[in-house]
């Protein structure tokens, strides 16, 4: 996943976006971003429910004011959803590349409102999402 999004940000840079990615300090994802030459904040995110991780994530969309925010799994979009509340920023897409991987539960129920797309790499992984009954079918693609 952090290949993949190393290599999605660069292939953004290139067209003339200016992509940021936010990542936890001392990570591989920190590493590789650098190594990358990709611009990037490291943000303390401890947990799933990380008061100052949100806090720290609303800050840097602030300062950034970037016209998309994506998120590639549930822990990022637990932390980025309020943050992006408090910040005021753009739209908020989800990007879903693993079967058996989304919980279907409240917490995730009231968060992912907020998402103004769903990205799925098949659709099989479409159907498993959809299934939760929840996600209107035109936020899913």
């Amino acid at each position: 996943g952090e290949k993949w999004l190393a290599r999605l940000a660069a292939c953004w840079r290139n067209r003339g976006h200016q992509p940021l990615i936010l990542c936890q300090p001392g990570t591989e994802m920190e590493t590789l971003v650098r190594t990358s030459g990709l611009d990037y904040r490291s943000v303390v995110m401890r947990h799933d429910v990380s008061v100052p991780g949100v806090l720290g994530i609303a800050r840097v969309l602030r300062e950034f004011q970037p016209h998309l925010v994506l998120c590639c799994n549930e822990r990022a979009f637990r932390l980025t959803a309020p943050a992006t509340r408090l910040a005021g920023s753009p739209p908020l897409v989800y990007r879903n590349g693993l079967t058996a991987t989304f919980k279907n539960r409240s917490l995730n129920r009231w968060l992912f409102r907020w998402a103004a797309r769903m990205v799925v790499i098949s659709e099989p992984l479409r159907e498993e999402m959809a299934s939760c009954g929840w996600i209107p079918p035109n936020r899913l693609q």
